[in-house]
């Protein structure tokens, strides 16, 4: 099962930034993403019920897009010190290392 699979329809919780530049999404479900790149976010306010529209992955970034059309583009390109882009890890315990 590709990521792309595993994001759709994921209600959205909430995002925060933490140490180290790290960005944190948090799914309803309790599944979510710790991303250590540079990150893009366009968000549209005043909407309680989103969830993952859809996935893409191109040669420079990942986007997330919500129903709202509220996106989180992340860049592929690591950031010092980590090495790593994004860590996924989804509530059946799989996880998905980018880097």
């Amino acid at each position: 099962m590709q990521l792309r699979d595993r994001l759709i329809g994921k209600k959205f919780k909430r995002f925060a930034t933490m140490e180290f530049n790290q960005l944190n999404l948090d799914f309803a479900d309790g599944s979510g993403f710790g991303i250590y790149t540079e990150t893009a976010i366009n968000w549209k306010a005043g909407e309680l019920d989103m969830a993952v529209s859809d996935f893409v992955e191109d040669s420079d970034m990942f986007t997330i897009i919500f129903n709202n059309g509220s996106t989180i583009a992340i860049s592929r390109n690591p950031t010092s010190p980590s090495p790593e882009i994004f860590q996924f890890n989804d509530i059946d315990g799989t996880v998905v290392v980018e880097n």
